[in-house]
């Protein structure tokens, strides 16, 4: 007779290990990380091609290739590699690829090193870093400025009123 070692038997565990959370490292905020985990995001990968339109999204980031008239959107990040052409109304929009057609932002556009921003460019305020390339005709949106006096903290004459 042949006897076989007894195995020990190991006891079942009902719970499951949970994985550590990733803690990301320290990097510069960029209009995507402002959204919070509610914000609706579209991010076309590298190598992905879309047409059509685009509308209701907080942030665009455009890592491959849009043709698209974007609407009802407060951001877009134009990646480096990425191109966009068409049509494109937010509130911000930092370039740092290629932006082909009409751009109106009503805040701001940044435009940064190695980004190509061609067409019609509207907004409200411009940022330009050095090595970015912008072609075509610009204007400047109406601002609603804040009155000096209320800058200065000091009350209104009853002749300026008006």
């Amino acid at each position: 007779m042949s006897s076989k070692p007894a195995i020990p038997q190991m006891p079942f565990r009902t719970e499951i290990p949970r994985r550590a959370p990733d803690l990301p490292a320290t990097q510069r905020k960029s209009p995507m990380d402002t959204l919070g985990p509610e914000g609706k995001k579209l991010v076309v990968g590298r190598d992905i091609r879309l047409n059509g339109a685009i509308s209701s999204c907080d942030c665009l980031v455009v890592e491959g290739t849009v043709e698209a008239d974007l609407s009802e959107t407060r951001s877009i990040v134009v990646a480096k590699g990425g191109t966009f052409t068409g049509k494109a109304t937010v509130a911000t929009a930092e370039i740092s690829g290629v932006f082909d057609g009409e751009l109106t932002a009503t805040d701001t556009v940044t435009v940064r090193p190695g980004g190509i921003v061609r067409g019609t460019i509207r907004y409200a305020n411009l940022v330009s870093e050095r090595g970015a390339t912008i072609e075509g005709t610009l204007g400047v949106l109406a601002r609603k400025a804040e009155p000096v006096r209320a800058l200065i903290g000091q009350p209104a004459s009853p002749e300026a009123v008006g």
